[in-house]
């Protein structure tokens, strides 16, 4: 299964939230510089430390801007910018400084958690500027890109103290060992004093693209009975990012990240590649989702959460909200016993395991992945079981649909990312895809079309470069990986 992702390990967190209040204002800045955030995020803390982060573009599914992802870094800083006055306080109203005990994440409306990245305002920037050197800072593309997976991998630290490595044996913090043989932390979060929050993601509809970097490495993942899930890139000549080069190849697999046998699982190369759409007791069954929660449910089961701290009052907080805690809270909400082992036997990834295995786990490339699905067509439901033939035209319906290059990148990118994530922990993760994003980043791209065809035109066919992923060279696939030089991206 997807590693049951993550420890805590890290240290003063989100004391910016002690700062500001549930703040409605708007901001035309694009970078955050004074206490109060832009209306598209919403933030407030509890008396007991609970603090409460709500992404608020509800018309657009909550669509990540890069407004938003400066001022989701500004918030899970470890340092508090000195241009923020002390003087606000929006539990108490004093100057006492009191640290996050956990974060909740949550999307505004009731339809999204958030539905991905604003990839429409990325292309007009690709198309009205050109890239020119690829990563370049004050780009708005390569900006978007490069604070985007910071701030995933910043989520991922928050919760994890294994460090993404596939041994478990390297710590989120790099500790070097100074001259009087004291430790010291040579990471980017040295300056917290004390552990991290750990992070509640309520995934209360739909959840995709850089809605799911947003919280994949949250400790605790909720899906409800509204939740929708993808990973849906490829369909615009993308390819599943914020941090899905580590997550993807681990799905499912026997013993996640911390064993298994090595190779991309094939449930990572069917929810990559497809963009497959998932429910909650999919995400349940994969290991994605850490609980499954009713969505009538979800506000008692917020407010159970923050009564974990209350009555702590002066004096401080009697430490952090501890992992067992929160579970013992979310277990008694999330739906269990006999009703979910039904659900889990009867959703659609418990129903077409069979199939997914030996279509995407099978030998001959991605070539051999259409091959099985066209036998599979061919055959009907002779010799298979009942459904098999609808799965198989329902799958190559999405891969037909999606960009040749984007699927050839996608199959390169796994792979590269299940040995990169074994060998060299989760930290080589983003400057890889960083790497492949800038690859998209030019006004011919399959990327540009896919978006201006399905996002800004709404429906339209695009017209992809090359037709069938026969055409597309390994030499070509090769271009999307080419180191960036100084322009490359570095996540501590």
């Amino acid at each position: 299964m997807l590693p049951s992702l993550l420890h805590p390990v890290h240290r003063r967190l989100l004391r910016l939230l002690g700062h500001v209040s549930a703040c409605r204002s708007s901001s035309s800045s694009s970078t955050p510089s004074s206490s109060v955030l832009p209306s598209s995020i919403l933030a407030h803390l509890t008396p007991g430390g609970i603090g409460h982060i709500t992404l608020n573009r509800p018309k657009a599914l909550n669509a990540l801007t890069l407004e938003m992802v400066r001022s989701l870094i500004l918030l899970l800083s470890p340092s508090t910018p000195s241009s923020l006055p002390s003087s606000s306080s929006p539990w108490d109203g004093t100057k006492q400084q009191k640290e996050v005990n956990l974060v909740v994440m949550r999307g505004a409306g009731g339809k999204a958690f958030c539905a991905g990245g604003d990839v429409v305002t990325v292309r007009k920037a690709v198309l009205e500027r050109g890239m020119g050197k690829l990563g370049k800072r004050g780009h708005e593309a390569a900006d978007f890109f490069r604070e985007e997976y910071k701030l995933n991998y910043l989520i991922w630290e928050m919760n994890d103290e294994g460090g993404g490595r596939a041994d478990g044996k390297e710590k989120r913090r790099n500790l070097e060992v100074d001259a009087n043989g004291t430790k010291k932390c040579s990471s980017s979060f040295s300056s917290f004093l004390s552990q991290p929050p750990l992070q509640i993601s309520v995934w209360d509809g739909v959840v995709m693209g850089g809605g799911v970097g947003l919280s994949i490495g949250s400790a605790f993942r909720i899906a409800t009975d509204k939740t929708l899930f993808a990973m849906p890139e490829t369909a615009i000549g993308f390819f599943p990012d914020v941090g899905g080069s580590y997550w993807l190849p681990r799905v499912g697999k026997e013993g996640g990240k911390e064993g298994g046998k090595e190779g991309v699982s094939a449930l990572g190369r069917y929810i990559g590649l497809t963009g497959v759409r998932l429910g909650g007791w999919d995400l349940v069954k994969a290991g994605i989702a850490t609980h499954l929660v009713r969505s009538e449910t979800v506000e008692e089961m917020v407010r159970e959460v923050e009564g974990l701290r209350e009555g702590e009052r002066e004096g401080g907080l009697q430490g952090r909200v501890g992992r067992e805690e929160v579970e013992g809270v979310l277990a008694k909400w999330a739906v269990g016993g006999e009703e979910a082992r039904q659900k889990v036997r009867g959703c659609m990834l418990a129903k077409r395991a069979e199939e997914i295995e030996e279509v995407f786990g099978g030998e001959g490339g991605l070539e051999g992945v259409f091959r099985r699905l066209e036998a599979m067509v061919e055959a009907g439901e002779e010799g298979g079981r009942e459904g098999r033939k609808e799965w198989a035209e329902k799958t190559l319906a999405l891969l037909r649909k999606a960009s040749p290059t984007a699927l050839r990148v996608t199959w390169r990118l796994l792979e590269e990312g299940e040995r990169k994530g074994r060998e060299e922990g989760r930290v080589a993760t983003f400057p890889m895809e960083y790497r492949v994003a800038m690859g998209h980043m030019n006004q011919e791209s399959d990327f540009c079309e896919g978006v201006r065809a399905l996002l800004v035109e709404k429906g339209a066919k695009p017209a992809w470069r090359k037709r069938v992923v026969e055409e597309v060279t390994e030499e070509e696939v090769g271009v999307f990986f080419r180191d960036l030089g100084e322009n490359e991206l570095t996540v501590n």
